[in-house]
């Protein structure tokens, strides 16, 4: 059994959501805790 390390990409919109960004990333390594993320955050028009 071989194991996969990689990251797993986690996409979060930011724009107009600075209030709610810290939370959302809080809630995100909690529900999956124990895996290896790759937070990228997006400010898309």
């Amino acid at each position: 059994m071989s194991l996969n390390l990689q990251a797993l990409p986690v996409v979060v919109p930011v724009r107009n959501e600075q209030d709610n960004v810290a939370s959302l990333i809080a809630e995100i390594n909690s529900a999956l805790l124990g895996r290896n993320l790759k937070h990228i955050k997006v400010e898309s028009r």
